[in-house]
């Protein structure tokens, strides 16, 4: 075809979309709505799984992580010790790096700022290609400074007491430091600790992919002061492969590396595995199934939207037959036709993608305001070259698709027939059949997509049916560092902790407080030793003070709670929840049985209390066994979480948090701060935004299948409206009439919600991992979903069957 030609089809096209402004109005904004959902969406799979990591050698960076089925940890961080011994030993991987996270509070600038600080070991900057806009990177005094240990995870106690070294992020260097360009050299605190700022980070460096959070400055990681930390396996690994090297080669030497460890070091390494995977899929690996599940959901829009726009354009052509007639009549050739319906498609799904760019960067933002916590590299999610590349592909695909069926319609043509037509537009048996099987398609995609909504929207109603353990209304949460120089003894944090939950208890409209954790965060593991049995149990431990139970409403089930004369002049106790009872001792009633802290102490505690189970890292995770230790009699109290209770709105409370803490120490900062209803919808935010963008795509299939059902019901009336008025003229009822016109099109109806319910059957066990509390075959849904579509689609035939049965049998016989 010859650039002239095609310059003057799609004049043609544009000059017969203007004849036809409702068409081509109706037509641009479904193709509109479709293009562009799929390029918000397809905007979202590439930025977080199709580019790859921003770092060198992205193809071969790999993460590393332990393993131990026994004990229920089927995905922990490396120990300090064992990273050490694979970094020796490894002949597989080049470079190897370990990240920690540590939490900060910074003064010497402007306010005390609570800070996110992420502790790296030699080769974490050359592995990543991180590069500085000021200053330097660690040089090889800096890993060895003790001072930078005492800022570290595990915080080490009277170590030198010399100037740590810092490494900020421009974020940071512009919210404190207002872009000093004289920044580096200056001291800060750290904890009430010095620090030198040798360094800035150049604007757009993130390593939050693989940690928690997104770092505020960089330490160096003193891997000497934890050379015997082999339960610690809280450390990030990463490591890159060396050239040629694959992922089995080195998970192979990984295998006996853990064999290796687990003889030499059975106490520590005794059931734990190393697991090696390629580092984009651990940072991407737990959006993959969610993501691609809402691009097909998307997907199954646009090809509705495809059949829409091509039953529209069927019922254009027939229309059109006699004009068409006349052109082959005069010597066009039916490839010319066929090319010219294809163009006018393709021009009209056209302008549907621009539109659709439109609807794309309103909906691209709306998706990151809305994205759960946990989306990886959501910052990098924006509408760039190629997702426009991606708009123009897919509209050009669109608009051939939609032009097939009017073209292949305009190959079966009958020149004598069109011609000898009156003008009015009735529908072939190929027409017919052809919209027919158009809407079934419609109608079989958008149960589908319904029966999907429908699951999501049954597993966040299980989520928040959900028994918490707790009462998260009028809950306020917050964390306070305390690692500074005037915390190094326990008698000073509990001393801090005592008054500060003095403070808020005497405050208006608080009920009570406490400090110990936070639900749905998670807590430390423990091995606890259990009176009268010989095997240990791995349970989380809590340190928590008295009115801890009352802040969250925990049900006491057997005993009592701590109360202030647990403390360290009384008898050490304890309090297990439900879990713990039921496993160590297979009953509930355990108040006077004992257990103690392996390896920690040899002291026994009585158990003087049962609680109920609470959800501790996850909405839908199984309750671990937990074991309670008085805070005033616990050895570990390092780092601090509250709770308060209030009498109304909890976020009133913040101020008030804010100054008490202030009150006992203006070097201090309020951490993390949230409401307990806050943090249970962040942890349902994921099949929160599941259901709303699957529900938003049900919505529009529903919508746009619908009309694909009014669109041939009203073209059966308007059809057969001469049978229909001949008919009533005979005597048929207005029931008779109603059989007539809706007879095939429930026809069509019925088969295509039987395709649908068989096409969700097979489709939905890939949506099993996003489920919670049913199955992918739930009854409830799969009934709600047909039954919905059918309940709407009867309303909408409602209008073309009233009409049908208002018709006049008199004037139909005057017009015949």
């Amino acid at each position: 075809m010859r650039i002239d030609e095609l310059h003057q089809d799609s004049r043609y096209a544009i000059r017969a979309l203007a004849r036809s402004p409702g068409f081509t109005l109706i037509a641009v904004l479904t193709l509109a709505l479709a293009i562009g959902l799929s390029t918000a969406i397809f905007s979202v799979v590439d930025s977080v799984l199709l580019r790859p990591l921003p770092f060198p050698h992205a193809d071969r960076l790999i993460r590393l992580f332990e393993s131990n089925a026994a004990i229920g940890r089927p995905r922990a961080g490396g120990s300090p010790a064992n990273f050490a011994d694979w970094r020796r030993a490894t002949k597989t991987v080049d470079m190897l790096t370990a990240i920690g996270m540590t939490t900060l509070t910074m003064t010497g600038a402007a306010e005390p700022e609570p800070l996110i600080g992420m502790m790296v070991s030699r080769d974490f900057f050359s592995l990543t290609g991180a590069t500085l806009g000021l200053g330097r990177v660690f040089a090889s005094s800096d890993y060895e400074s003790l001072a930078n240990a005492r800022l570290g995870p595990l915080a080490i106690r009277g170590a030198d007491a010399g100037e740590a070294t810092v490494i900020i992020s421009d974020s940071l260097w512009q919210r404190q430091f207002g872009r000093d360009p004289h920044v580096v050299g200056r001291q800060i605190h750290l904890n009430g600790r010095p620090a030198i700022v040798v360094g800035v980070l150049r604007p757009g460096f993130r390593f939050d992919e693989t940690a928690t959070g997104i770092a505020d400055c960089w330490l160096p990681l003193i891997e000497s002061t934890m050379a015997s930390q082999r339960r610690f396996r809280q450390f990030t690994i990463v490591g890159r492969l060396g050239p040629g090297t694959t992922i089995d080669a080195a998970q192979a030497e990984m295998n006996v590396m853990a064999t290796a460890l687990e003889r030499e070091h059975p106490r520590d390494n005794a059931g734990w595995r190393i697991h090696v995977t390629p580092l984009h899929d651990s940072v991407v690996g737990g959006a993959r199934g969610a993501l691609l599940i809402l691009f097909a959901g998307v997907g199954c829009v646009l090809l509705i939207a495809c059949a829409n726009i091509a039953s529209l354009l069927l019922m254009r052509a027939v229309g059109r037959s006699r004009e068409v007639a006349v052109r082959m009549a005069l010597g066009a050739g039916r490839s010319r036709l066929i090319r010219q319906w294809l163009t006018e498609s393709v021009v009209l799904a056209l302008i549907g993608g621009l539109a659709g760019l439109g609807v794309a960067l309103w909906a691209v933002p709306t998706l990151v305001t809305f994205a759960p916590p946990n989306l990886p590299r959501v910052n990098d999610i924006a509408v760039d070259a190629r997702v426009f590349a991606f708009a123009l592909a897919v509209s050009v695909i669109t608009g051939a698709l939609c032009g097939l069926a009017p073209a292949l319609s305009a190959r079966a043509g009958n020149i004598a027939r069109a011609l000898r037509s009156t003008g009015i537009s009735t529908t072939g048996p190929r027409h017919g059949w052809l919209r027919q099987s158009l809407v079934v398609a419609q109608i079989g995609l958008a149960i589908i997509l319904l029966v999907a909504a429908g699951l999501m929207l049954r597993t966040l109603m299980a989520v928040h049916a959900l028994d918490l353990g707790f009462d998260p209304r009028h809950v306020l949460t917050f964390g306070v560092d305390l690692r500074g120089d005037q915390y190094q003894g326990l008698i000073n944090i509990r001393t801090f902790s005592r008054e500060l939950i003095s403070r808020l208890e005497t405050t208006p409209g608080v009920e009570a407080a406490g400090v110990g954790s936070v639900p749905l965060l998670g807590g430390l593991m423990n091995r606890f030793r259990v009176e009268q049995r010989e095997e240990p149990i791995d349970s989380t431990m809590d340190v928590p003070s008295s009115g801890y139970f009352r802040a969250l409403g925990i049900r006491l089930l057997h005993g009592r709670f701590f109360d202030e004369s647990d403390n360290q002049r009384g008898e050490p106790v304890a309090i297990v929840n439900r879990a713990f009872a039921r496993a160590a001792w297979g009953s509930e009633r355990v108040v006077g049985r004992r257990v103690r802290v392996e390896q920690l102490t040899q002291t026994w505690m009585t158990v003087v209390g049962v609680v109920g189970d609470l959800r501790m890292s996850s909405l839908e995770a199984e309750t671990p066994p937990v074991v309670y230790v008085p805070f005033l009699q616990s050895s570990v109290a390092t780092f601090n979480n509250y709770v308060v209770r209030t009498t109304g709105d909890p976020q009133s409370a913040m101020p008030f948090v804010r100054e008490a803490v202030r009150a006992l120490d203006q070097t201090l900062a309020v951490s993390r701060i949230a409401t307990m209803e806050q943090r249970v919808a962040r942890a349902a935010a994921p099949r929160a935004f599941n259901l709303w963008v699957l529900g938003l795509f049900s919505l529009v299939a529903l919508v746009l299948a619908i009309l694909g059902v009014y669109g041939l019901i009203s073209e059966s009336v308007a059809s057969r409206t001469s049978e229909i008025g001949m008919r009533m003229a005979l005597g048929a009822t207005r029931s008779e009439i109603v059989r007539l016109v809706l007879g095939r099109s429930l026809l069509m109806t019925a088969l295509g919600i039987v395709l649908g319910l068989g096409g969700a059957a097979g489709v939905t066990r890939y949506l099993e991992s996003m489920l919670f509390g049913l199955t992918p075959f739930d009854p409830t849904t799969f009934i709600a979903a047909p039954v919905t579509f059918g309940v709407v689609a009867t309303l909408a035939a409602l209008v073309p069957v009233h009409r049908a049965t208002t018709v006049d049998p008199a004037l139909v016989l005057r017009c015949e």
